[in-house]
């Protein structure tokens, strides 16, 4: 028997400050010390796939720019890379030079990375689930990082944590790397410059290098160990450019584009173009060989990975709903939904149309075990007690109530492992920015919350707002280490089994 579970519910270098959240010790990194420094007017709109529209004025203007300090160490198992130039250009050529990239050709393995988080929501496939590893309560809030500005989801690659971290006054974004552990970053670096409008930015890793994409379509590669910038490029397109994934020596996004969504592949090795065809305008979900894409309506295309090359264009009844840009890939399906609460499940081998649920919005795609795992609420203004974990069998087509919750909302996609599933609960609703949030470990076996200690918690930041958009907040999990970045902090938990 095959499960999905949902949260059921109607319905976060300079001078250092120690201040109290709940008992715990929560240090503060100034602008100075997160490396973002700008002139110009900030803000930008929110890190998800769109459809098209016109240039936004000013646009941000990459260069080199940012800072390298030393690496402070050596993290075990990131590898390392040597940098070189490349650009935007048709397929295996290179914009800077307007030949052929000297970089050996992608081999397209698709092979999730073990025991890490890549990209958001873990994976490619964008499961939430972490299952090389399992990890045990009770858990210790090891370090807390507070920065200016937004933080985003992290990446964990052996002792090396990854994310971005917007500054307070352009909303500019610096990649960050430290070791866990340690109170002292590795590197930080600011690919992106602005001149007038700063856009969020978001991570994805593969072979030793760091990718870096923002809103307005720059992208870069970072050297996992030194953070030396590899190489960067600038997308064709009007904005709306999506989370990246990379594996198997690409990197994968869309971007709206004058001719609508597009999906573009660059070469890991060197930034060139390897492709760029028609989409879907959400992030992109690698999965049985493809590069999926999914927008309004559930509408939901497959290319494969290695050409771009059309598998199938599935589009399905549509009642009206817009759809948050992200899918999963389990089990040979693709799972989406729309705001309507519509979750459409399809066979990525046909793209012929398996089963819809009704089960609220917004969905977040999860995996647990042998199932697809999945976490919603309802909207906010909705009234009514919460629920808790809910299952759905996806050969019966039946739901129940795994684990219920009495109390808290989700601020955040959970994420799976093994034996548990973790959990940030707070007290307000799903969108309450600055919420503090109870760390919680749920065992959908037993039908139980295992463990929740009030005093192991992410710490609240009460009355804080982002300047203009925010990158996505998210979990990970990897070597061992459970990490979250929300609001403007970076939280990393350890077991205590591993001390």
């Amino acid at each position: 028997m095959s499960w999905t579970w949902w949260w059921l519910l109607p319905g976060a270098c300079g001078g250092v400050v120690a201040l109290s959240c709940g008992g715990q010790s929560v240090r503060h990194v100034s602008g100075d010390e997160s490396g973002a420094a700008a002139s110009g007017q900030g803000g930008g709109p929110q890190a998800t796939g769109g459809n098209g529209g016109e240039p936004s004025t000013g646009g941000t203007t990459p260069n080199t720019g940012g800072t390298t300090p030393s690496t402070g160490g050596t993290a075990a198992g990131v590898g390392g890379t040597t940098p070189n130039t490349g650009g935007d250009a048709p397929l295996g050529g290179s914009a800077s030079t307007g030949g052929t990239s000297t970089q050996p050709p992608p081999d397209f393995d698709l092979t999730p990375e073990p025991n890490a988080a890549v990209t958001y929501l873990i994976d490619p496939a964008h499961t939430g689930a972490q299952m090389a590893e399992g990890i045990l309560p009770p858990f210790a809030l090891e370090v807390a990082l507070r920065y200016e500005g937004a933080v985003s989801y992290p990446l964990i690659v052996g002792t090396r944590i990854f994310f971005t971290a917007d500054d307070a006054t352009y909303g500019i974004p610096t990649v960050h790397a430290i070791e866990r552990g340690q109170l002292e970053e590795a590197w930080q670096v600011t690919p992106f410059r602005a001149d007038e409008f700063a856009t969020p930015a978001h991570l994805a890793y593969d072979r030793g290098l760091v990718f870096v994409a923002d809103w307005n379509g720059h992208v870069a590669a970072l050297d996992a160990r030194s953070g030396a910038m590899v190489w960067q490029t600038a997308l064709d397109t009007y904005g709306a450019v999506s989370v990246p994934v990379a594996a198997g020596g690409a990197v994968f996004l869309t971007g709206a584009t004058a001719s609508g969504s597009s999906l573009f592949a660059l070469h890991a090795g060197d930034g060139s173009l390897l492709y760029r065809v028609p989409s879907q305008a959400g992030h992109p979900t690698l999965g049985n060989g493809n590069v999926l894409t999914t927008s309004d309506c559930n509408e939901t295309r497959a290319a494969l990975a290695t050409t771009g090359g059309e598998r199938w264009h599935y589009v399905g009844a549509c009642g009206g709903g817009t759809h948050p840009g992200l899918s999963s890939f389990w089990g040979g399906r693709v799972f989406s939904t729309d705001d309507t609460g519509t979750v459409s499940v399809v066979y990525t081998a046909s793209g012929t149309h398996d089963t819809e649920l009704e089960m609220g919005w917004p969905f977040w795609p999860m995996t647990f075990g042998e199932a697809p795992l999945a976490v919603e609420t309802f909207a906010p203004e909705l009234d009514g007690p919460p629920v808790g974990l809910v299952g759905y069998d996806s050969t019966l087509h039946t739901k129940s109530t795994l684990v219920p919750i009495t109390e808290g909302f989700p601020r955040l996609p959970p994420v799976a492992t093994p034996h548990y599933v973790f959990a940030l609960l707070g007290e307000h609703s799903v969108d309450q920015v600055g919420d503090p949030a109870a760390f919680v470990a749920l065992d959908p076996e037993a039908g139980t919350i295992a463990w929740r200690d009030d005093e192991v918690s992410f710490p609240g930041d009460p009355g804080w707002q982002a300047v203009g958009g925010s990158p996505l907040p998210g979990m990970a999990v990897g070597s061992g280490y459970i990490a979250v970045g929300m609001d403007r902090t970076l939280a990393v938990f350890a077991s205590l089994n591993l001390r």
